[in-house]
């Protein structure tokens, strides 16, 4: 049992003892025992049902078919009580005999606050194959009504489907999530973290795998995996009036932060080797070839800061747009993200009408949009590495790198200019196959030299590229006013819009902000690249890390996102790492005079 935890970037600090520990057992287990680790209870509902504030409740190993509820002030812990729900051991929530009815998840939060669900397995909540249901939508975690202060962190999710047949032409909307998180009425969802969790393999129809949406201010977004469904990653969503038509201008996911998750091989066209059907929901796109499944979505959120983020084999990158005719996305900041090999774009923004009043959707507006110091790599389809579609207004575009699939004129795509307005290009680099025709802002036009782009590595290799030192700063952001703001970004809210940390966790600044989502000089140590320990790609590893060194003079220390150090020890050429759980980590080489940086992924 943990007494007391931090949790780097979060807004909620509990430091209380738990009043007390239960148990809960599938094989052992009996509903009238006392709970306690000798006598623990059968089911985990009746063990909800049990707590107080501050209580920790351990599920032991085992699998466990049923659903679970914290439903509100009864189920809820207090502020700086949590009730904890959490996996001792390896525990599975299956609901492979369980028949959805309505939204429902296999956890559901419905207007409870200060939870913590920690450490789950997930699996199997689908609907009865081949009925065509869009009244059911089964769901992982769902969180819905009024609820406040709640930590998701460490869970794996997968399986969950709807095998609807249903298409949108057929005046239906059959759904699915491996994460939603609805804040459905006026008072809304405040302060939620989703940390550390892992949804793959979900057949989603006209939903999403990973999504918040409606009324929900304050949120953070950290560390998650989302893989391999058939539909979009994540989605943070605004003005559906089926979620809060009430809410008015609050009906909207606002004041986040999204940083370091991986979004891969999210696409409408499923993926037959694991099983994964394509999405009939869009099949008229699917006949045509042109996928737009983003791996990161906003459609009518605001306030949302997305760094350290990887998007990569999906339909697009990221897309900001707003479907709601008069709406808009307004406000994001997208830094140091890595956008690579998806299929139809790298980032692309603006309403998908160029009709603000259809009837059809896509005629919002993307309104202040910065996107500074990321790197792009063969993105492009239908569409390129970046693209405005409609109404993109009033937004910000530099210190990018851009390398393309053909000439460095078609990395980018202006489909009205004439909505597009009062949009200002700084300093980015552009390289494809080709150099011609003309690109928007001050151009560098020279191969970054990317020291393995196909495997994923957009390092640079050499000290003299013309990314190196070419950054220009751009001004702060001060007017974000949520008191989210001067929490995270004390003391008055002011954020440093090309962040402290580049793609890697490691400094951002050295000397001059160089382009891309690299810091190179950082990362070296050293003019002399053939001494530079070389790590071997691809990443993500899964038991042992390769790497080359021209001496066996190096120790290596592994550190987990918040910075804590886990294990050290002396190099060689390859260091185990079979241990470690998945996530995201920093690993650092270092001889008597260099230390040299690495973010690798371990799966």
């Amino acid at each position: 049992m943990k007494n007391t935890f931090f949790l780097l970037f979060s807004f909620m600090f509990y430091a209380a003892t738990a009043q007390n520990t239960y148990y809960v057992s599938d094989t052992n287990g009996n509903n009238s025992n006392n709970g306690n680790q000798g006598s623990p209870w059968k089911t985990i509902q009746f063990g909800v049902d049990q707590l107080d504030p501050g209580d920790v409740l351990n599920i032991e190993t085992g699998t466990y078919q049923e659903i679970v509820t914290f439903s509100g002030n009864p189920d809820s812990g207090t502020s700086g009580n949590p009730i904890t729900l959490q996996a001792n051991g390896s525990v599975i929530i299956d609901g492979g005999s369980i028949v959805p009815n309505g939204r429902t998840g296999l956890i559901t939060i419905s207007g409870a606050s200060n939870i913590i669900i920690d450490g789950f397995e997930l699996q199997n909540y689908q609907t009865q194959n081949p009925v065509d249901n869009d009244t059911n939508t089964p769901v992982g975690i769902l969180v819905e009504g009024s609820c406040s202060n709640l930590i998701i962190r460490n869970n794996r999710i997968h399986d969950i489907k709807n095998f609807s047949s249903c298409t949108q032409n057929s005046d239906c909307g059959p759904g699915a999530n491996g994460i939603a998180v609805y804040g459905d009425t006026i008072t809304g969802i405040q302060n939620i973290e989703l940390i550390g969790n892992e949804v793959y393999e979900c057949v989603t129809s006209s939903s999403e795998s990973f999504t918040l949406n409606g009324n929900i201010n304050g949120f953070k977004v950290i560390d998650n995996y989302v893989h391999d469904n058939n539909n979009i990653g994540f989605d943070f969503i605004g003005f559906e009036n089926d979620v809060c038509a009430a809410c008015g201008d609050d009906n909207q996911a606002r004041n986040g932060i999204v940083r370091q998750n991986r979004s891969v091989r999210n696409t409408i066209f499923g993926n037959a080797s694991l099983g994964i059907p394509e999405n009939p929901w869009y099949q008229s796109e699917i006949n045509a070839n042109e996928g737009n499944a983003g791996g990161f979505y906003v459609d009518g959120g605001r306030n949302i800061i997305f760094e350290g983020n990887l998007s990569s084999e999906n339909d697009l990158g990221f897309e900001f747009g707003s479907e709601n005719r008069f709406r808009e996305t307004s406000d994001i900041l997208m830094i140091n993200n890595y956008v690579y090999n998806n299929k139809e774009n790298g980032v692309i923004a603006g309403g998908y009408s160029d009709i603000e009043d259809a009837p059809e959707g896509g005629g919002g507006d993307a309104v202040r949009i910065y996107i500074y110091n990321n790197s792009f790599y063969k993105n492009k389809g239908w569409g390129s590495e970046i693209v405005f579609q409609n109404r993109v207004k009033d937004s910000r575009i530099a210190n990018n790198i851009f390398f393309g699939q053909s000439t460095t004129s078609a990395c980018h795509e202006d489909f009205n200019p004439s909505s597009n307005t009062n949009n200002i290009w700084g300093t980015n680099l552009w390289w494809g196959t080709s150099v011609s025709g003309s690109v928007p802002g001050t151009s560098i036009t020279e191969n970054p030299d990317f020291v393995d782009p196909t495997e994923g590595n957009l390092d640079t290799q050499r000290s003299s590229t013309a990314a190196i030192d070419a950054g220009i700063l751009q001004n702060n952001i001060t007017s974000w006013t949520d008191s989210f703001w001067s929490t995270n970004f004390p003391p008055n809210g002011t954020i440093a819009v090309h962040g402290t940390s580049d793609y890697r966790n490691t400094d951002r600044f050295v000397s001059t902000i160089d382009l891309g989502a690299f810091e190179f000089s950082n990362v070296l140590g050293v003019d002399d690249i053939e001494e530079r320990p070389t790590m071997t790609y691809p990443n993500p590893v899964r038991d042992e890390i390769n790497f080359s060194t021209s001496n066996g003079n190096y120790g290596y220390s592994i550190y987990d996102i918040t910075g804590k150090k886990l294990t050290q020890g002396k190099a060689s050429d390859k260091i185990i790492v079979s241990d470690l759980s998945k996530g995201i980590y920093i690993l650092l080489i270092e001889d008597s005079n260099n230390k040299w940086s690495y973010k690798f992924v371990k799966e």
